[in-house]
């Protein structure tokens, strides 16, 4: 996307792209974090993707904030890595905005894709299917579907005391 000009005229051509089947590969946050810690998604991902009829795979790039960070120009050599997760087909995408507004559809597929996103930077792959999307989908994201609770455990006294 171009950061000076129209948002409008981006996406059509990110859209004209797409439709001609060249791959993107598309930032959804929008920007570089100022502090490594990853932002919300934004929901042009979701629109690009129903708008071009193209499916949509996850990707976790790590270590791209200590190799470039938001206000440097130069990268700095650093690990840098890869993690890809499962491809979201359009059919799929259509089935997990069936019955929503456009808006709350390119929201959703957003969403998910930043939850399997999350669940690949923490190392615990969410599992998903239409219904439990549908199901967790609140109209501004998806609850608790692939969040990872963790419970301290109290320590257990010494056997040896």
């Amino acid at each position: 996307m171009e950061r000076a000009g129209s948002v409008r005229q981006s996406l059509d051509r990110a859209e004209e792209v797409l439709r001609r089947g060249r791959s993107m590969v598309i930032f959804p946050e929008g920007t570089r974090s100022p502090t490594g810690e990853m932002r919300d998604f934004l929901p042009s991902l979701g629109y690009l993707a129903q708008r071009a009829r193209v499916g949509i795979l996850p990707a976790y790039v790590s270590g791209t904030f200590d190799a470039l960070p938001k206000g440097k120009t130069f990268p700095r050599k650093r690990q840098v890595g890869v993690t890809f997760g499962p491809f979201l087909t359009v059919d799929f995408i259509d089935a997990i905005c069936e019955g929503l507004s456009a808006q709350d559809g390119w929201k959703l597929a957003s969403s998910l894709v930043q939850r399997i996103v999350e669940g690949m930077r923490d190392g615990h792959p969410v599992r998903f299917d239409v219904a439990t999307v549908k199901a967790a989908w609140n109209g501004t994201g998806l609850g608790e579907i692939g969040k990872v609770t963790l419970v301290k455990r109290k320590k257990q006294p010494s056997a040896d005391k």
